[in-house]
């Protein structure tokens, strides 16, 4: 077993910690932007994280571990853990002094439990959890829409029929350029179909403080190409898109439907909207992560022409009974 040191990560360790990860996951390359930003997020919002970094004798950052509150599955007691070691490190005790380090600081502080996510194709990183007490709880599935080969034309006739019973569609730079509480309607919006998305926990609802510094004021989150549609002055449908960090790749964020305008293909013309614009704009692919229930969207996705890429597995470990 190597003596590695462990010690707090700092500002200056982005680039080796990028390093590490893409190394270790070189299919989901880490987006610096994002991360930094979503770093920033933790202590000015109810939400918490800590990371550390381990060292070879030689000063040589090794691996990275962590754990954090999600945004989006967010429970006081319940944290994601995540532990990467560069390749050439691993084998060595690296993880595992790594992971101890940071179960043990959860105890301490009072966690119920602990989640992990992981590539299903990972079978040394399923194995480490595993080993570890931890169970599977559910599964993600990334999915990608080819725009070089899309048609939106078969799908146009259910726009415009929404669109002939009053339903208005805009981007959402339109609607926050002209109109000062949009960021609020969407966050109202978004709440409200929240509910029904399959989840590990009952999440507490985000306040719109946090929504305000999380969502609406990233740096990543591509307004002028996300849209939104209106019934009169309600925010009924939406779908969000945020830069992936891939080259002519966009990340779709959460499309929502306020519940009462379901099942009127709101879901599908909101995606179409965003998938024109970014093809108008050069983008060739789409990305998007769903949780393998969430049977309304992954349907709908299947129409749009997405295909299935990947599989991740969100393992969770009991701390307190």
């Amino acid at each position: 077993m190597l003596e590695a040191k462990m010690r707090d990560f700092r500002h200056s360790d982005y680039d080796s910690y990028a390093s590490i990860h893409n190394a270790f996951d070189p299919t989901h390359p880490l987006f610096l932007e994002r991360a930094r930003y979503e770093d920033s997020c933790f202590g000015r919002t109810r939400y918490r994280m800590k990371r550390y970094v381990a060292e070879s004798d030689r000063g040589e950052m090794v691996g990275v571990g962590g754990f954090e509150h999600l945004f989006f599955s967010y429970h006081p007691h319940r944290f994601a853990l995540s532990v990467e070691v560069h390749p050439t490190w691993q084998r060595r005790g690296i993880g595992g002094l790594l992971y101890e380090r940071l179960e043990s600081e959860l105890r301490s502080a009072g966690a119920e439990a602990a989640w992990a996510i992981v590539e299903s194709t990972h079978s040394e990183s399923v194995a480490f959890v595993r080993k570890r007490g931890f169970a599977e709880k559910r599964r993600f599935l990334e999915s990608t829409l080819d725009l070089t080969s899309f048609d939106p034309a078969k799908f146009e006739p259910r726009a415009k029929e929404l669109e002939s019973k009053g339903i208005v569609f805009a981007s959402l730079a339109e609607e926050m350029s002209r109109d000062p509480t949009s960021g609020r309607k969407l966050y109202e919006l978004e709440n409200s179909a929240d509910r029904d998305v399959p989840n590990i926990v009952k999440p507490k609802p985000m306040s719109y403080h946090d929504y305000n510094i999380i969502i609406l004021k990233s740096p990543v989150m591509l307004w002028e190409g996300s849209f939104v549609a209106k019934k009169d002055y309600l925010y009924v449908g939406s779908s969000s898109v945020i830069k992936s960090g891939l080259k002519d790749t966009i990340e779709q964020g959460f499309t929502a439907v306020r519940p009462g305008f379901r099942r009127r293909g709101l879901a599908q013309a909101v995606k179409l909207m965003v998938a024109k614009h970014a093809r108008s704009h050069g983008v060739k692919s789409i990305l998007t992560h769903n949780d393998s229930r969430n049977e309304a969207i992954l349907t709908v996705n299947e129409k749009l022409g997405f295909v299935r890429r990947s599989e991740r597995i969100e393992f969770e470990k009991v701390l307190q009974d």
